[in-house]
């Protein structure tokens, strides 16, 4: 869910709208002051129901450490890659094609829907929809020109928000880092790695 919201999740929201969750209510009452009164606002809490703590298991494959194996699976096929002289692109295929069907998916949420929270959202620089067409573009080679192209302009923009990612309006989530590497990498492996690993022929 954290990857369809936009930016406006991102900015420090109002006491008004801190309001909105039932504990931050019980809180703001509980924490106020009457000056007139030289007093506590409420005087005394009762509470109805206590609820029992609960033990939250150690999660071993969180989505950070799946995200990271597929950063790690994604190096070792350049590695194959570059020992078999052969370009897997159906592996450029599957990640293009699932990337771009999260990012149809945001740009729904985003121009298609009544949802304020899931406008604006950057997340559609890495799961971007455009991926649809260079997952076509990679078995046909007379857009070969054109897919390096724009992998090379989503690439160029993807670098930019890890480089200057504090002058960026919404913070990712630490779980997409690694998918954002692993595309960083392919793409420069796609448009520089495959010409100096004399694979240019597989097109």
């Amino acid at each position: 869910m954290d990857l369809l919201l936009g930016t406006r999740c991102d900015r420090v929201i109002t006491a008004k709208e801190l309001t909105f969750l039932p504990d931050y209510i019980y809180k703001s009452y509980a924490l106020s002051y009457n000056k007139k009164l030289n007093a506590p606002l409420v005087s005394r809490v009762n509470e109805l129901y206590i609820a029992p703590a609960i033990d939250k298991p150690v999660k071993l494959f969180t989505p950070f450490i799946c995200n990271s194996i597929i950063l790690v699976f994604s190096l070792l096929i350049i590695g194959l890659e570059y020992k078999k002289k052969r370009h897997f692109k159906v592996w450029d295929a599957i990640w293009m094609f699932v990337l771009s069907i999260l990012g149809i998916l945001m740009t729904y949420e985003w121009l298609f829907t009544e949802h304020t929270v899931t406008k604006y959202n950057f997340n559609i620089l890495w799961a971007n929809p455009i991926f649809l067409f260079t997952a076509i573009f990679l078995f046909i080679k007379s857009m070969k020109r054109s897919m390096e192209m724009i992998l090379l302009i989503i690439g160029g923009l993807l670098l930019s928000t890890q480089l200057f990612f504090f002058t960026m309006p919404q913070q990712y989530h630490l779980a997409t880092y690694p998918i954002i590497w692993a595309v960083l990498i392919r793409i420069l492996w796609i448009c520089y790695g495959l010409k100096k690993a004399d694979l240019s022929m597989i097109f």
